[in-house]
Parts: C-alpha cells; sequence; structure tokens
C-alpha cells in the first residue's frame, strides 16, 4: 500500500512542477512580448519625427523621382532627384516656412516649399518652372 501512496505522490508533485514550469513560461513569453512591443512603439515614435515626401513626374520625355527627407533632428535635410543626392541647394528659412530651391534636369527650376496650415501642420508642396506637382500617396 506504500508503494501505490508515494507513487501518486510522486505523480501529483510532478504535475505541480510542470504546471508551475508552463505558468512561469507564459509569464516569460509574456513580458518579451511587451518588451518587444515597447520597442516597436518606441522605434515608431522615433520614425514619426522623421518626414519623407515623394513626387513623381515627367518632363519632355524623361521621368523624375524627387524625395525630401527631413531627419529626426529637423536639422538634416536631404533632397534626391532619382536617387542622386542635390547638394547645391538653396535654403531660405522665415516664420512662415522654409523654400528649397535647385535643379531638375538640365534646367528645370525646382522649388519644394514647406509652410504651416493651421489644421494639417507642415505642408510640403513641390514646383517645377512654376507648375505644382502632385505628392506621390
Amino acid at each position: 500500500m506504500s508503494v501505490i501512496l508515494s507513487a501518486c505522490r510522486n505523480t501529483k508533485q510532478r504535475a505541480i512542477a510542470r504546471a508551475l514550469k508552463k505558468k512561469a513560461d507564459k509569464v516569460q513569453n509574456r513580458r518579451e512580448r511587451l518588451k518587444k512591443e515597447a520597442e516597436l512603439q518606441e522605434l515608431e515614435a522615433g520614425e514619426l519625427d522623421a518626414v519623407t515626401k515623394m513626387w513623381s513626374f515627367e518632363i519632355e520625355g524623361e521621368y523624375y523621382n524627387v524625395v525630401l527627407f527631413l531627419a529626426n533632428d529637423k536639422d538634416t535635410v536631404d533632397i534626391f532627384v532619382n536617387d542622386d543626392e542635390i547638394t547645391n541647394v538653396m535654403t531660405d528659412v522665415s516664420p512662415e516656412g522654409a523654400t528649397f530651391d535647385f535643379l531638375v534636369g538640365s534646367s528645370y527650376k525646382a522649388r519644394i516649399s514647406c509652410s504651416k496650415d493651421p489644421g494639417q501642420g507642415l505642408v510640403y508642396s513641390l514646383t517645377i518652372d512654376g507648375y505644382k506637382v502632385p505628392e506621390c500617396d
């Protein structure tokens, strides 16, 4: 009779140990998942500070892509035309906004304007020789 009782006790202890281990694993998995979610939210919040705008258009049979990238620190402005960074950019900053003047192709004058809109915040627009280019979705 004592053999049966000790066997039942050992089985019960193993079952309790397995249940405790399973519970500890669930808690650990939940902690890891919450940590990953927090890191993802932090990363997304940092990305929200950066601004990327893109315009695509065609002039005389040539296709152009213009990309404006404002880094998180807002001190760095990068403009790319067809994946080439534009280094000769004239910048004018005022309380109303900012303008970035550069050339597209060999002789097309381009201007990216940034202005404050009370309902939308900062609004960016591109004009080529005075004609407005719609922004890509």
